[in-house]
């Protein structure tokens, strides 16, 4: 697949759809960074025998938005090429494209579906290392990482209320340098389900195997089946049991087998909020699915936590907390299920309160890592509007994972030299509508990792602490600017302190 697979597929919807809409925003950002630690090393204050080196990096960034909505067809588009400038080190000038998109098409009427969605971005290479707070400095712990996939799907209706569902999802990870190895992920799935096929209660059944694939190490393969048995309580408040098996081949050529066991409920005290959990007993131990959201006012909040196997292609499909828009698109997830909908109520709300769509609030969390690993992940965000004219974004993650495959298989990148990784960060963003045309925007951001060694290799801690103070202002209708002062200090294996001035002019056509 290619970068062109989502802009394609917009295209054919566009073809599909019936009365339908389709909306193009083209826009220009000009930008200046002046750091005072270009490849964030270790200064010669530190106590370090490297220098840290001054530059000047100005960017040249257009970009474009692309919405497609229409009766059977909707998806969004943002992509934009980035052409950074050096004033000391030209050897550090470079180009890059970065695109996330999804789209959605009906393809027959009520029966046959098709997924699309694609991104490309910068990331950090290794958690492990420097945690650069653009994409202009610590260049060499950053990489492009391209995911991109489709998924089509039958779905249809038996007896009065079950529906029947049957998918195959193909999915390609690959990255421009590292060691992580170009990566593809195939997955059958299939369900059948009725919630209420004895009057209160009912049952589902759901099926998947899964197979992922890379150059030079054998195909991994987990293969599941469960059957789930449900009860509604109460109008609020439904319980699941569930039984089944699954079998897979991580740590050893033959396919080992053991069974699964669970429950598991969904309550809704609300029309507000909501809560989900589902715990079960794994080949690896307790496994569990737990998400709740609310919603009302000024307030809105939501949480996941959960411990699963997954692999790099999975992670990079989530929604990474990485920008206001990216925060906001994923607390309103349940409020606005239609994503193009979606889109339109965050923009609304981020124009209203002053705050760009490319508010930095958090941090990306890539996990560039070969085959299949278990991540026990807590994953969470706010935004509060209780003052006037101010805004409070919040965001964090812990994410824990260790490998689940065999030495001859093993996992590469953060694991050569670790049996478990735990990442963790926090991130709190404060918004204030100075003037109707003027805000002021601070936000501090704590990020922890820490590796912990094998009988061979010591275990190590890295903390980084940043903080930014800037202003934003509108200049006219479709044109806006920032200024933004930031400072980074970094302790452990990868020490280092930054100082950076950022200049921003963002113009829409």
């Amino acid at each position: 697949m290619s970068v062109l697979t989502i802009p394609l597929a917009l295209t054919s919807m566009s073809v599909l759809a019936q009365d339908h809409q389709v909306t193009f925003s083209p826009s220009l950002r000009l930008t200046e960074t002046i750091t005072d630690n270009v490849d964030l090393s270790r200064g010669s204050g530190t106590g370090g025998n490297a220098s840290s080196k001054s530059d000047y990096i100005t960017g040249i960034i257009p970009s474009m938005e692309l919405n497609s909505r229409g009766g059977r067809a909707q998806g969004n588009l943002r992509a934009s090429v980035a052409s950074l400038f050096y004033a000391n080190n030209s050897n550090l000038n470079t180009s890059f494209l970065t695109f996330n998109g999804t789209g959605s098409v009906e393809a027959v009427e009520k029966f046959a579906y098709v997924d699309v969605r694609g991104s490309e971005s910068r990331e950090v290479a290794s958690v492990l290392g420097v945690r650069p707070g653009d994409q202009v400095t610590g260049r060499a712990n950053q990489t492009n990482v391209r995911n991109v996939g489709i998924s089509p799907y039958l779905r249809g209706h038996f007896h009065n209320s079950g529906v029947a569902e049957l998918r195959y999802d193909i999915n390609s990870s690959s990255a421009s340098s590292g060691s992580f190895q170009r990566m593809q992920q195939q997955m059958w799935s299939g369900s059948l389900v009725d919630e209420t096929a004895f009057g209160q209660s009912g049952w589902s059944l759901a099926f998947s195997d899964n197979q992922v694939s890379q150059t030079g190490r054998r195909d991994l393969h987990l293969q599941s089946a469960r059957l789930t048995l449900m009860s509604r309580v109460t109008p609020q408040l439904q319980l699941r049991v569930i039984g089944g098996g699954e079998g897979n081949n991580y740590n050893s050529s033959n396919t080992q087998q053991s069974t699964i066991v669970g429950a598991g409920f969904d309550w809704k005290p609300s029309a507000f909020g909501r809560v989900s959990a589902t715990w079960e007993d794994r080949f690896f131990g307790p496994g569990y699915q737990m998400s709740g959201d609310y919603s009302t006012g000024p307030f809105v909040f939501n949480a996941k936590f959960s411990k699963d196997v997954t692999s790099t292609s999975q992670a990079l499909s989530a929604t990474s907390l990485t920008t206001a828009y990216d925060l906001l698109m994923g607390l309103l997830a349940s409020r606005y299920p239609d994503p193009v909908a979606r889109d339109q109520a965050v923009r609304t709300y981020l124009t209203n309160q002053g705050v760009s769509t490319d508010q930095q609030i958090g941090i990306s969390q890539s996990v560039l890592n070969n085959g299949v690993f278990l991540d026990r992940r807590l994953q969470f965000g706010a935004s509060y509007v209780g003052l006037r004219r101010t805004t409070f974004m919040f965001s964090g993650y812990r994410s824990e994972r260790s490998s689940l495959v065999s030495q001859t298989a093993a996992l590469g990148g953060e694991f050569i030299n670790a049996t478990r990784v735990t990442d963790s960060s926090g991130s709190l963003m404060l918004n204030h509508r100075l003037t109707p045309l003027t805000s002021a925007t601070a936000d501090m951001t704590l990020i922890r990792t820490q590796a912990d060694g094998s009988a061979t290799t010591p275990s190590f801690t890295n903390k980084t602490r940043r903080a930014t103070a800037g202003l934003s202002t509108s200049f006219t209708r479709r044109s806006s600017g920032s200024l933004t002062y930031r400072h980074s200090r970094a302790t452990g294996t990868t020490e280092y302190t930054e100082n950076a001035l950022l200049g921003s002019v963002i113009i829409l056509f």
